[in-house]
């Protein structure tokens, strides 16, 4: 995802990264200012498999740690 720095406004941080890798999957997020724009790069990568259900909430933890992060303010300007 691309986001264009409006004139006048000014990034307050350079970059931000957050990854969390676990038996279950993997999540790596990377924002970053490359000239007037925000790069923001996401991956999510679910390992396929059967696990037994009393794993759920080791499983849940892996995904409410995703969710966590993608409810984060990664990228904040002013003006």
């Amino acid at each position: 995802i691309i986001y264009e720095i409006p004139d006048g406004y000014i990034l307050n941080q350079d970059s931000a990264a957050f990854s969390v890798c676990t038996k279950y999957g993997e999540y790596n997020l990377k924002v970053y200012k490359y000239s007037n724009s925000i790069i923001t790069i996401k991956k999510l990568l679910i390992y396929a498999g059967y696990y037994p259900i009393s794993e759920y909430e080791d499983f849940y933890d892996f995904y409410y740690q995703i969710v966590e992060s993608e409810n984060k303010t990664y990228i904040t300007l002013s003006k």
